[in-house]
């Protein structure tokens, strides 16, 4: 659209000077200065660049571990409005091109980013992680495939109650703490274990690749095992991609599956992992990862 438009002035200027010109309504000079005014109009010869901000310690610490799980930095943002959403996207934008901009040496998939076409995740992240570590934070956590690390930066977030912080990361089973810097930055491993039902749903990039998984019935018993079925959908269409079925077993053993992921044209659209028919089935799943 940007192109159509300049194109379009372009020639609608070019005409109208011509015009004016043979008219002799403009005179030479006059057209001189005018087309010296639009040569010079966006010239700029100083470029104001930010200073570059240090890396924050716990970016540095994850660089030397083996692996390249996915991260995500949190928090998105400073500060939420009443509804929560996210008050300034300016902020927003400079906080997680940060975020980007010192990952980048990492070599790890980064949940973070931005764009001018706001996802989901850009939507509705912010709010479902603002109490971090909280239950609320920790279930959307887990939604996102092959997560196993997370970075969080306390300056970014100036209402932080740190007792409650610490004593929620103390508390919580499925995070590790790896590493906590002198400036206050966290390196935090989440490797969950949770009960599934039919509300339960993973997001994974929309490319040609495998999901394996981890499913356990704690449902002791003599039957073969419990079908459990996997649908794999365009998570903003709702068009259904995959159908998995498996069997899992009722020993109480956990068991490894793989779903192949189809490789779609549309690259900003996850694809949404459902299970259904698993309510009431004592079903649990972890060790989700993305290859």
């Amino acid at each position: 659209m940007g192109f159509g438009t300049i194109f379009f002035l372009s020639v609608a200027s070019g005409v109208a000077l011509s015009t004016l010109c043979s008219q002799a309504k403009l005179g030479i000079k006059a057209l001189c200065c005018l087309m010296a005014a639009c040569a010079v109009e966006n010239l700029t010869l100083d470029y104001a660049f930010e200073p570059r901000l240090e890396r924050p310690q716990a970016f540095v610490e994850l660089a030397k571990l083996p692996g390249k799980q996915p991260l995500i930095v949190l928090p998105f943002s400073s500060a939420l409005d009443k509804d929560l959403s996210v008050i300034s996207w300016g902020e927003y934008a400079r906080i997680n091109v940060n975020y980007m901009n010192w990952s980048l040496a990492l070599n790890r998939p980064l949940v973070n980013g931005y764009s001018g076409q706001r996802s989901k995740i850009m939507l509705e992240f912010p709010a479902k992680t603002r109490g971090f570590p909280d239950e609320r934070s920790l279930k959307a956590l887990r939604s996102i495939v092959g997560l196993r690390y997370i970075i969080y930066l306390p300056g970014y977030n100036p209402a932080l109650d740190q007792a409650l912080f610490d004593s929620r990361l103390s508390n919580n089973p499925d995070l590790t703490l790896v590493f906590r810097g002198t400036d206050g930055s966290y390196l935090l491993s989440y490797n969950p274990e949770f009960a599934i039902d039919d509300s339960t749903y993973l997001l994974a990039p929309p490319r040609a690749a495998q999901v394996y998984l981890e499913l356990r019935c704690a449902r002791l018993s003599s039957s073969p095992g419990i079908h459990v079925s996997i649908a794999g959908q365009d998570a903003n269409l709702g068009t259904e991609l995959i159908n998995e079925q498996f069997l899992v077993s009722t020993d109480g053993s956990w068991q490894h599956f793989g779903i192949r992921l189809p490789e779609l044209s549309e690259k900003v659209r996850p694809i949404r992992l459902i299970f259904r028919d698993v309510s009431n089935k004592d079903l649990f799943i972890r060790n989700v990862s993305l290859k």
